[in-house]
């Protein structure tokens, strides 16, 4: 499909017939990561076949590496084949907990234990366990603590821990708390009075990172090179300048909040979020910036 796309794509752009995409502003932050994939591609096509793809071929672009990257996405459940629950009886609730994660593991055997049976638990040999009360076990695998009743939105918690190539033992409750310590420190978080220039305010707060070896090497020429493309403010005063390309050596949100606003590009910034992250948990990116554009949709 990307195949056929490209070709129409290049065949259209020779004859300057370009589409308009009425999702492009959503694409771009909900799917940062792909997005500059897609503009990383572009430029590519630039070089190869003398076309310059607009903001809008771009968004459709990373369509089709968004529909790629959620395939991927189902693999990573993929691995885990052997599920199981452990509960304090092992009754009703334990299989009502079965029906709920078997709609996101689709395709894994899911097998409920109570607490007695730890040593069936042992012998079973399960890839990932969900647990209802705190558990001793010898077996080196993800362990996940979680309600005896679980709804929708612990579903969703669930799904989005998993995605993370490494996790230990998590308390599904504590997931927000497990976020927060994973992204944000002291270290970059500031509030900044006089800064006039958002241009420049980016520039510095990417320096800092990496500087201080936290984004990897030119992080501030790929912070710059993907503003250059297209600006990373978006709506009611919120801005998520990062990186064309994700090569970091930590996951760091910085956070700068502005006393009096930046004006760039006729739009008012009160906060910066600037994103650095390892290249392999690039799914995060993705989470991250749809917390976000949930944030900046509140005007208030």
């Amino acid at each position: 499909m990307l195949t056929l796309h490209i070709n129409s794509l290049i065949n259209r752009l020779k004859f300057k017939v370009a589409y308009t995409n009425p999702i492009v502003d959503e694409l771009s932050i909900k799917y940062a990561s792909i997005f500059n994939m897609a503009i990383s591609f572009g430029e590519m096509l630039e070089r190869k076949y003398g076309i310059k793809p607009t903001r809008d071929e771009i968004g459709f672009i990373t369509t089709h590496f968004a529909v790629h990257m959620e395939k991927e996405f189902t693999n990573k459940l993929k691995k885990y084949n052997k599920i199981a629950i452990v509960c304090s009886s092992g009754g009703g609730s334990a299989y009502l907990t079965k029906l709920k994660l078997s709609s996101l593991f689709n395709i894994s055997k899911i097998e409920t234990f109570s607490i007695v049976q730890l040593k069936e638990l042992e012998e079973y040999n399960p890839d990932i366990i969900f647990a209802t009360i705190e558990i001793t076990s010898n077996l080196q695998v993800p362990l996940i603590y979680i309600k005896e009743l679980l709804d929708d939105y612990d579903i969703l918690k669930i799904k989005q821990l998993v995605s993370l190539d490494k996790i230990d033992k998590v308390f599904i409750s504590k997931t927000k708390d497990y976020y927060i310590k994973r992204f944000f420190s002291p270290s970059y978080f500031i509030i900044s009075e006089n800064e006039k220039d958002y241009i420049k305010t980016i520039e510095s707060m990417a320096k800092k990172i990496e500087e201080d070896g936290v984004g990897g090497k030119n992080y501030t020429d790929l912070v710059l090179r993907r503003e250059s493309f297209s600006s990373t403010v978006y709506l009611n005063g919120v801005a998520i300048p990062h990186p064309i390309e994700m090569i970091g050596n930590k996951d760091i949100v910085f956070i700068n909040i502005l006393k009096n606003p930046i004006k760039f590009n006729n739009k008012k910034i009160n906060v910066i979020f600037m994103v650095s992250l390892q290249k392999e948990n690039l799914e995060l990116h993705k989470e991250i910036t749809r917390d976000l554009f949930e944030i900046m949709n509140d005007k208030k």
